[in-house]
Parts: C-alpha cells; structure tokens; sequence
C-alpha cells in the first residue's frame, strides 16, 4: 500500500513499468516539441463503467505534489498513488507502422483480456 505523502517523491522505474527504447525515443520527441511551457509525461491508470480499467500515456503542464516521479530510460514519468500499483510490470511500447501511431500499454498482470493491448494516440492534451 502507498502511504499519503505531502511532496513528490521519486521511484527507480524498475520497481514499476519499461518503455522500450521505441517509446522512450518517441515520448523524448513528444517533450522536446514542446515550446510554450514545459510538458511532463503521466501515466494513469483509471476505473470506468463496468470496472473495467482504462490505462492511458498523457502529456500535461503541471503535476501534483502528491505524484511519484520516476526516471526511467532518460525521462521523467509521473504516477498518480492510486495509479502506480496497477502499473507494476509493465511495458509500454510505441507501433509506427500503424495508420494511426500510438503508444501501447502491455500489461501482463491482467487476468482477463480481450486480447489486444490497450492503445492510445501519442498526441499531447
């Protein structure tokens, strides 16, 4: 269990997820473009209808003191508390050869499947 904390704390990113050397390239890209302010990557992990669990890679400008930083592969990636523990183990990819380029959230923990990965668009929000 993650205990409430006041301030960001920083995690190796061993203990939690992998970005391949694809996705860690594309999302250094994805911050690198950005001019206007600075851009953070997040991951979050969420429950929608049915309770099924919705994994998504976001770009925002602002964090939370209560995020947890890992550095991982030359990136800085923030969790949420309530997102990390669903994000222990896995692999986050990025597919090119795809009408549409996305990042992909490999999850090995899952017990059911539809058996895909879950998807979603690189572009910022």
């Amino acid at each position: 269990m993650i205990s409430q904390r006041s301030s960001i704390s920083t995690a190796p990113a061993c203990e939690f997820f992998t970005f391949t050397a694809r996705a860690a390239n594309e999302a250094a890209e994805l911050v690198a473009q950005s001019h206007e302010a600075p851009l953070y990557i997040r991951l979050r992990a969420e429950f929608r209808a049915g309770g099924q669990l919705e994994y998504s890679i976001v770009l925002v400008d602002s964090v939370s003191d209560f995020d947890t930083k890992v550095f991982t592969q030359g990136l800085t990636v923030f969790v949420d508390e309530t997102s990390l523990r669903y994000f222990i183990g896995t692999r986050i990819d990025y597919e090119e050869d795809t009408p549409l380029p996305r990042f992909v959230i490999e999850i090995p923990s899952a017990s059911t499947s539809c058996g895909r990965s879950e998807s979603f668009s690189s572009c910022p929000r």
